[in-house]
């Protein structure tokens, strides 16, 4: 994972609530995640003593702006409902890297047969992630990234039918900073 710069871009829980929410949409069930971005923000000292090794994968060992945001999108991560792709990832790479999360989304129904690597060999990441987005939205999901400044690509998926309101919480709880790759209004 690679360590996340937040030059330019702060987060700041606004809303709890609209967070509680919107990790609802892509964790059904799973509360735990927005605890661990309540910590974040509201004891940083606890929060980077109690998940010191996540952090420490990022370089951080004391807390630092942002790290409600961090919490998010590492909770994401530790969960499988987030990948980081490097942009310079390989088509093989990038595959590997999204399919569990994909697979958990749709059982066995995504296909990947369509994707010739060589074709992708010399096509900018962003590129492939955007024809992966497409298929993903004919069968009912959104590829969304979470823009960071950085030579990452975190993404997840939304269920379609959701992406509006998922869009306007996440708005609500602070994170601006989404884009999907491929569907309506992106």
């Amino acid at each position: 994972m690679q360590f996340i710069f937040m030059e330019g871009k702060s987060m700041f829980v606004q809303s709890f609530e609209a967070l509680s929410q919107f990790a609802e949409t892509i964790l059904p069930g799973d509360h735990s995640m927005v605890r661990e971005v309540e910590l974040a923000e509201q004891q940083p000292k606890v929060y980077v003593e109690r998940y010191a090794s996540r952090l420490r994968r990022r370089g951080m060992v004391t807390p630092q702006p942002g790290l409600a945001f961090i919490a998010f999108v590492d909770g994401l991560w530790e969960r499988g409902y987030l990948k980081e792709i490097s942009w310079q990832e390989e088509p093989q790479d990038l595959v590997a890297n999204l399919q569990p999360m994909i697979e958990r989304a749709l059982p066995g129904q995504f296909d990947w047969s369509w994707l010739n690597y060589a074709v992708w060999e010399d096509q900018p990441t962003d590129l492939l992630l955007r024809a992966i987005g497409a298929r993903l939205y004919q069968q009912g999901y959104l590829l969304v990234s979470i823009d960071m400044d950085t030579d990452t690509y975190p993404v997840f998926l939304v269920p379609a039918a959701q992406w509006d309101a998922c869009r306007r919480l996440a708005l609500q709880a602070g994170l601006s900073h989404l884009e999907c790759l491929v569907g309506p209004d992106c």
